[in-house]
């Protein structure tokens, strides 16, 4: 015998409303199964014919591939962003150049006025130095100049406002 069926363990009705109120007096069911209310069932059975659908293999010849569109719903990137492709241009240089003279490096980035281009220089395998920077005009043009002071092989790295870098090589003597 469980506790609930003594004697000491059971109210009668006006106890239980004393005690838990009139809205705590038990339910009977009218029949011996359970019912589902507010369309549950309708929800299991959808998830559970979703679920089956995708265990289907994609290829299946009766069930074609299971795909929806959600209007409005913006798409999600790729996992990992792409970085942005590194452009190296040719830069046009003299062959060859004298010590001490000067190097002017001329041209166009329409589009950045304002902003600056930086020219580095490389001699003889060693580290890169700046060697100018200069400002682009209104109508994206821009003109540099630097002094030649070493002899040997100079590369020449012009870095624009925009990511991309020209690059060129030339002899001094």
């Amino acid at each position: 015998m469980g506790w609930r069926e003594r004697e000491y363990a059971r109210f009668t009705r006006e106890e239980r409303d004393r005690f838990y109120g009139a809205a705590a007096a038990p339910r009977r069911r009218a029949s011996g199964r359970a019912t589902c209310a507010g369309g549950a069932g309708l929800a299991v059975a959808v998830s559970g014919l979703l679920f089956l659908l995708g265990q289907v293999p994609k290829g299946h010849p009766i069930v074609p591939a299971f795909h929806f569109r959600v209007p409005g719903v913006a798409r999600a990137s790729p996992a990992i962003p792409r970085p942005p492709r590194h452009v190296v241009l040719p830069l046009r240089l003299p062959a060859v150049g004298a010590v001490s003279s000067s190097l002017t490096i001329r041209g166009r980035v329409p589009g950045y006025g304002g902003r600056l281009v930086v020219v580095e220089g490389r001699w003889n395998r060693r580290g890169w130095v700046t060697l100018a920077t200069t400002r682009i005009g209104r109508r994206g043009t821009y003109r540099t100049r630097f002094r030649l002071t070493r002899t040997g092989t100079l590369r020449v790295r012009l870095t624009y406002p925009n990511g991309t870098t020209s690059a060129g090589v030339m002899r001094v003597r």
